[in-house]
């Protein structure tokens, strides 16, 4: 190649790396539905009924931006389903009623809350016998998930199994380290912050938190 076809290839090829890099920083994340307010509130109804459950190695759990974003790209898609992604937990919920956002959210997290009532049936999360009576509710308790994130987005078209749903709402919260994993106890009964891993030496409302906790956690 001659020293003149290099000397227009360089700035070609600058050109269209530029170009390619406007065109990403130009798409921007779907929007979640999450003002702070609603994102501490979701953390402290998540954390209260955690408290309620009286287990030796309950973790408090956070909010997480990273899953929050997670969610939100999923709900936009509007097809109300489990992604099933191995990487973390998922809760999901869908209303068919225009109500206030904070309204669709409370009852979203009052229904997986209420799946607790299933907690003494054998296998009530089961995937080989395709149970998921208590899924949400023990994903919701799972001791050793600490982050949380959530998501939500009005549809005008929400595919579900049965049928689609016109303006309708789809709420889900994301949670890592992923719970409902087989075999493993959802949590430990026992007097709160008894067994709380090494790190987590902080004990607030029966929920163990690390030292070095980040304003809000508590």
């Amino acid at each position: 190649m001659s020293t003149h076809t290099s000397m227009v290839v360089v700035p070609l090829m600058a050109l269209l790396l530029l170009l390619s890099l406007r065109a990403t920083l130009g798409q921007t994340a779907p929007d979640s539905g999450m003002d702070t307010k609603l994102k501490d509130t979701i953390v402290r109804v998540h954390n209260n009924y955690r408290t309620m459950v009286k287990a030796s190695n309950m973790l408090g759990l956070r909010w997480s931006d990273y899953l929050e974003t997670k969610a939100a790209d999923w709900v936009s898609k509007c097809d109300f389903k489990h992604q099933a992604d191995p990487q973390w937990g998922e809760n999901i919920y869908r209303s068919e009623f225009d109500r206030p956002v904070t309204s669709i959210v409370f009852t979203g997290m009052a229904s997986w809350n209420l799946e607790r009532s299933f907690m003494g049936i054998t296998s009530c999360c089961d995937a080989i016998v395709n149970s998921t009576l208590c899924c949400n509710y023990q994903q919701t308790v799972w001791s050793q998930t600490r982050d949380v994130g959530c998501a939500l987005k009005k549809c005008p078209s929400l595919t579900a199994t049965d049928k689609k749903y016109d303006n309708a709402w789809f709420f889900a919260c994301y949670y890592s380290p992923r719970g409902n994993v087989a075999g493993v106890s959802p949590f430990k009964k026992g007097t709160p912050c008894a067994d709380c891993p090494y790190t987590y030496d902080q004990c607030k409302k029966g929920l163990c938190y690390p030292s070095k906790f980040c304003k809000g956690d508590l």
